[in-house]
């Protein structure tokens, strides 16, 4: 008897309900690991040829032309960028303010310790 539809659909996917196929899919399959099997028998090759091989490439780190400009109105507009400065210039205000103030409290601290407080003071407050 022929089936009208030769694939049924469950939840693990699309089933051919046609054995022929399934046959010639485990044919294939046996193929490729055979292929597999006889890719994994190459000859090994030491660690000093791979080394010197990987020097021999030209794989040379290339600069990108340095840091890039950014024309902040292409992201934000007039309004945006006064506000975003305003706020920046009243964190760095209190930065230095907090920064002098942990300072002349702790003296022996250095100024990368005191820099942490002071940082940690001001992300509470903001």
């Amino acid at each position: 008897m022929t089936h009208i539809n030769s694939y049924s659909y469950s939840p693990k996917g699309v089933v051919s309900n046609n054995q022929n196929a399934a046959e010639k899919g485990d044919a294939n399959l046996t193929t490729a690991q055979n292929q597999q099997q006889a890719a994994n028998t190459n000859t090994q090759v030491s660690g000093s040829d791979v080394l010197n091989y990987m020097a021999a490439q030209n794989a040379a780190f290339v600069p990108t032309g340095g840091p890039k400009t950014v024309n902040v109105s292409d992201y934000v507009n007039a309004e945006q960028k006064t506000r975003i400065e305003d706020f920046m210039k009243g964190f760095e205000a209190d930065y230095e303010e907090m920064l002098a103030l942990t300072l002349e409290e702790f003296p022996d601290l250095s100024e990368g310790a005191a820099g942490a407080i002071a940082l940690g003071y001001i992300d509470e407050t903001y």
